[in-house]
């Protein structure tokens, strides 16, 4: 099965523990291809795919931001 993770939350590394890592390395450990897309900082130059060794594709997005803003900035 494919996973689709959506966060506006950080994903750094796939091995700290946490609720959501621990959740995807269960997936990937139990067979399925996992794919993370989480915000990039706003300063960071543009979006990044990083593929990582673990099994765990994840997507980094350019946004700007999403919490503490006005709504017409969101």
């Amino acid at each position: 099965m494919n996973i689709l993770f959506l966060t506006i939350g950080g994903f750094g590394n796939i091995n700290d523990s946490g609720i959501y890592s621990d959740l995807m390395r269960e997936f990937r450990d139990n067979g399925h291809a996992v794919y993370v897309v989480c915000q990039q900082d706003a300063n960071e130059k543009s979006t990044t795919l990083n593929q990582e060794v673990n099994g765990i594709s994840v997507l980094k997005v350019k946004v700007s931001h999403l919490t503490q803003s006005s709504m017409i900035k969101k």
